[in-house]
């Protein structure tokens, strides 16, 4: 069951999403049944990631130094 306008998911996968704070996306959800028995099918997964941050500086000096 789809919970709301099949086109414009598709435009998004079209278009190719970014995501960031300001369009953060949507969550998808959804379910699988096996074929055989029309059994659930479970999948357990999870994901972790680090965040990270960064800053942009209009200018500025780099200083590179490599030793060994």
């Amino acid at each position: 069951i789809i919970g709301g306008n099949l086109g414009d998911l598709r435009d998004i996968l079209k278009k190719g999403a970014t995501f960031n704070r300001e369009t953060p996306g949507v969550p998808i959800a959804y379910t699988t049944n096996f074929l055989k028995d029309n059994e659930l099918a479970v999948i357990k997964n999870n994901s972790e990631y680090i965040e990270t941050t960064s800053k942009a500086y209009t200018d500025g000096k780099i200083n590179i130094d490599h030793s060994g």
